[in-house]
């Protein structure tokens, strides 16, 4: 049960969550766009690429990250697949390796999850104040954490720590015969988020000149595209 909650969480949070608040922010850019008098043929020209066509275009990428554990080993990669969805040079650059290193979605909410099985194990019902806390430092333990192979077991013991469930720290050896698969997803989940923001940004860009070449594709044509 502990490993399909973790995995459906994952599911939920990559194909339902991500691609439904890149959708939310694309959507207000190009409400804006509209909003400051810009024609309708000039924002079907230039729109960005939808959910689905990231997710499609970051493919390679999210297979590196299963493959090798860890987003900073994938980070060429998804560098590339960005590049590839015409994402500016500029912003895949800069902001793909930042990911890498502080956007580990995926890992904090599998220490929250974590954190949660460690307590019904033992039989402790958790406040609502509690579960705030671990909420709060599952994030901040994330963003701490390596982009490293199993790196969210190290700063999962803050986080029981945290939740007043440091006694139970043992518990986390259990899980690491488990621990070689799970992370694998997580770090999967984690480049989805960098490749995600990465695009947003680059929606979010101030449109080039009328005289310029357009700078986006859309999901019918990537595979046209070639490097």
């Amino acid at each position: 049960k502990y490993v399909f909650a973790v995995l459906l969480g994952l599911a939920v949070h990559g194909l339902v969550a991500l691609p439904a608040m890149y959708t939310a922010l694309v959507a207000a850019r190009e409400g804006g766009r509209r909003g400051l008098g810009r024609g309708l043929a000039r924002d079907a020209r230039r729109a960005p690429l939808d959910a689905f066509a990231v997710l499609r275009g970051g493919a390679p990428a999210f297979a590196a990250a299963f493959a090798t554990d860890s987003s900073s080993a994938a980070l060429p990669k998804t560098i590339q697949c960005a590049l590839d969805l015409r994402v500016p040079a500029s912003i895949a650059k800069f902001s793909l390796p930042l990911g890498a290193t502080l956007n580990m979605n995926g890992t904090a909410l599998y220490e929250a999850l974590t954190v949660l099985f460690v307590a019904q194990v033992h039989e402790i019902n958790l406040s609502l104040g509690q579960t705030l806390v671990v909420a709060l430092t599952s994030t901040v333990a994330a963003v701490g954490a390596a982009a490293i192979p199993s790196a969210g077991l190290v700063t999962m013991f803050m986080v029981l720590q945290a939740a007043g469930l440091g006694k139970y720290g043992d518990d986390v050896g259990a899980l690491l015969a488990l621990d070689w698969f799970l992370d694998r997803a997580r770090t999967v989940v984690n480049v989805e988020g960098d490749l995600f923001v990465a695009a947003a940004l680059a929606a979010w860009e101030a449109p080039p000149d009328e005289t310029e070449e357009p700078r986006w594709v859309s999901e019918g044509d990537i595979g046209d595209v070639s490097r």
